[in-house]
């Protein structure tokens, strides 16, 4: 079995050279996550600049809770980097269990399964964060410091990017997922997940636009 990496304790650099490596991982769910992390952190940033000054004092308290909320999301995104590529291990050496006879097969297609709904949620909870982080980013483009708005946008689109990501990486390990009750109802909230981060991206680009100038 393969070394674990410590994903966080890399710098970006290593990180980007990890993920270009031929090595199983960190794969899409963790460079999702990231994205999502740095996306959320962008709109966190738009919401600490705005604390504290006067033209916006009338929501200040508004803004204090969304950023106490856009932490918590960050944080959560955070650890997806590394709990994705923690559920790979496991999921890799289920491939590997032997399938010679009709007793091994099931074994190995049960082992699987487990495996792969496992390696479907994470991504699937990262990307129901990632929306919790956009419905904040939408309102912070909305309210935040003009000065700094352009980054709540940035933000907004990184976090989209986190979701389209996360859908792939959910929809990629619910091949091998016996329970077809989960696997659709998982597809279905992820199809909705999708349809509500883009919306929430684009009012969110519009609001930031209409504050760029």
């Amino acid at each position: 079995m393969e070394e674990r990496t410590e994903l966080l304790a890399l710098s970006c650099r290593d990180f980007a050279g990890q993920t270009a490596s031929a090595a199983p991982t960190p794969g899409g769910g963790s460079a999702a996550a990231y994205a999502g992390t740095l996306g959320m952190a962008l709109v966190n940033m738009v919401a600490r600049l705005t604390l504290g000054k006067k033209k916006y004092a009338g929501v200040e308290a508004e803004v204090a809770e969304l950023l106490d909320k856009g932490e918590q999301i960050r944080e959560t995104l955070l650890a997806t980097v590394q709990a994705d590529a923690d559920a790979f291990a496991p999921l890799a050496a289920a491939y590997a269990l032997p399938a010679g006879t009709d007793g091994e097969k099931a074994a190995k297609a049960a082992e699987l399964s487990a495996r792969s709904h496992t390696a479907a949620s994470i991504p699937f909870q990262g990307a129901q964060a990632a929306v919790e982080g956009l419905e904040i980013a939408r309102r912070i483009a909305e309210c935040g410091s003009r000065l700094v708005i352009s980054d709540a946008g940035c933000g907004a689109a990184l976090l989209l990017a986190a979701v389209k990501s996360f859908d792939f990486t959910v929809r990629i390990n619910l091949g091998a997922v016996q329970d077809k009750k989960f696997v659709n109802e998982a597809a279905q909230e992820m199809a909705a997940l999708v349809a509500r981060a883009t919306s929430l991206e684009e009012e969110t680009r519009r609001l930031a636009n209409e504050r760029l100038l």
